[in-house]
């Protein structure tokens, strides 16, 4: 079976799709998928983000710097950080499929390792690459409402599929508390469950083992990254 029937397969027999990509190595399509659509999503989202009001929240930080620039140095500085925020926008969809499979197959393959498993460090990856997926259908199904906007916030065009927790968060819930709602995502959820599938195949363990060690690791993230530093991070601010 072809690498892109293999990676098309894992939206309706994920353990079947799973398993073939773990045996066969096979990651290729599965990014460029991801990666694609990423680039396509940043393409319509520069469009619409208002980065004129992200630079200048960014000069309202340092008034006493701001006060001392001319009307045209102030305009010169919004044009450069809008210039700089849709350049990383698109190096974060050029770069982040493959980086961020990468990074999360090192800590699977080690975690496994440490877990009685015996992932090959290749096959760990092809898994976690045809996991990444059900994000770029996130992306997709995100597409029509990101149309119906004329504007939105810098941020906002990740969180226009209510697909969250934090989709029923009250107003004025602190930033970290709605990260981790937010962390809790059907989407995410789906891929923790196609990780589960493909590292109990690759590293012929039961599922449950599998589960368990991809929750833990996946827990891990969340209240570290999403928890834990945006808290510690807000504490540092005020």
């Amino acid at each position: 079976m072809s690498g892109l029937k293999t990676a098309l397969l894992t939206f309706w027999a994920p353990g079947r799709a799973l398993a073939q990509a773990a045996d066969e190595r096979r990651f290729f399509w599965p990014l460029l998928l991801c990666t694609m659509v990423m680039l396509g999503f940043a393409a319509l989202t520069v469009t619409r983000a208002d980065y004129v009001r992200l630079a200048e929240t960014a000069l309202e930080k340092t008034p006493e710097e701001t006060a001392k620039l001319t009307p045209h140095e102030r305009e010169e500085k919004i044009a450069t950080v809008c210039k700089v925020a849709i350049v990383g926008e698109f190096a974060s969809a050029l770069l982040w499929p493959t980086t961020s499979v990468l990074l999360a197959a090192l800590c699977l393959w080690l975690g496994f390792k440490v877990a009685g498993g015996a992932p090959g460090f290749v096959g760990t990856f092809a898994v976690l690459a045809h996991a990444m997926l059900p994000s770029a259908l996130h992306e997709l199904l995100s597409v029509p409402a990101l149309l119906t906007r004329s504007a939105i916030r810098v941020g906002e065009a990740s969180q226009l599929l209510p697909s969250s927790l934090a989709a029923l968060a009250p107003e004025g819930l602190p930033l970290p508390k709605l990260a981790l709602l937010g962390s809790v995502e059907l989407f995410a959820l789906w891929s923790v469950a196609l990780v589960v599938l493909g590292m109990a195949h690759l590293a012929q363990v039961s599922r449950l083992r599998s589960a368990v060690v991809v929750t833990v690791l996946w827990a891990s993230f969340v209240l570290v990254f999403r928890f834990a530093l945006p808290t510690l991070g807000g504490a540092g601010s005020s």
